[in-house]
């Protein structure tokens, strides 16, 4: 009779009862789940003052919050913007791009939303996917979508311009005019309704803060249809045309708006500025609610008679 220690398979692994794993170990473990991630885009054109966010399905990219943005670094002499995030590796990563203004203050109310992606399908990273590659911005298959962005606190003004408002006396009956629109903030300290108009040298005001001037002419043409921020003299507006100021303000009753109307000298070069022929101002109080019309004279910059 054999004894049962003699059954024994000296080749079979003897069983070893598991160390508890060090501090490094569970670290170490414990990053499988997730990893850093360099969010880079390019963005071939973007606006004065805009930056470039991103916002996804994880709480690190805010959960499609728009109070809860991400905003990406701007690399230096390129259109790259860039940040890194920690995102996990157990699940797919959703996101999309767009653009913003931040204000001065550092709550997110200050944040005005200016474009986003509107793809059917948002941007992913798939949980298999290990490097970091370039998007372009607005760019997914092939194909460009983006859209406008969204009040969140601000309101918007609309102007709009059109079966030709505008009636002058004399040789400016005829001329072409430029129109500019610029809020101004009122106090108790100054008034609004001075002599002569605050910009008879076409410099730019500073606009208060988180207040935004889009200018839009409806017209076929792709250039001038789409919403861009105001130019220094304002947009070009002819008898047919159509012309939408659009103003964002976080108060549109604490401003009072300035009207500017510009002139082309017939002797004028092609680098020459226009001449600044009148003004006009419009008050908070003027406005009907929601809407409604409004006559105003507009005043001579130069010799404070009405023109029309």
């Amino acid at each position: 009779m054999q004894r049962w220690f003699f059954l024994e398979d000296k080749r079979a692994p003897k069983y070893r009862k598991p160390k508890p794993m060090s501090g490094n170990q569970l670290e170490s473990g414990a990053q499988v789940a997730s990893q850093q991630w360099l969010f880079t885009v390019a963005v071939p054109t973007i606006e004065p003052k805009e930056k470039v966010f991103i916002t996804g399905s994880i709480p690190e990219l805010g959960e499609w919050d728009p109070s809860k943005i991400v905003i990406l670094d701007h690399k230096e002499n390129t259109d790259l913007w860039s940040k890194t995030v920690t995102i996990p590796n157990t699940c797919d990563v959703l996101y999309r791009y767009g653009k913003c203004i931040v204000g001065n203050d550092a709550d997110a109310n200050s944040v005005i939303i200016r474009q986003w992606e509107i793809h059917i399908q948002p941007r992913v990273i798939k949980e298999t996917v290990l490097h970091p590659f370039v998007d372009t911005y607005g760019e997914s298959e092939g194909k460009q979508n983006v859209s406008a962005g969204w009040l969140t606190t601000q309101t918007l003004l609309q102007f709009k311009f059109m079966n030709n408002p505008l009636k002058l006396k004399g040789r400016l009956a005829e001329k072409i005019l430029n129109i500019k629109v610029t809020p101004v903030k009122l106090s108790f300290e100054t008034t609004v309704l001075e002599e002569t108009s605050l910009s008879t040298d076409g410099t730019d005001l500073d606009l208060p803060t988180g207040v935004l001037v889009d200018v839009s002419t409806l017209d076929n043409d792709p250039s001038v249809c789409v919403l861009k921020t105001q130019e220094q003299f304002g947009r070009q507006f002819k008898p047919s045309d159509v012309l939408i100021i659009n103003i964002t303000a976080p108060d549109v009753k604490a401003l009072a708006y300035l009207v500017d109307f510009y002139a082309y000298s017939s002797r004028a070069g092609s680098e020459d500025p226009p001449c600044h022929v009148g003004y006009t101002y419009i008050l908070p109080n003027m406005f009907k609610p929601s809407e409604g019309s409004l006559q105003l004279p507009v005043t001579c910059n130069v010799k404070h008679r009405p023109l029309g």
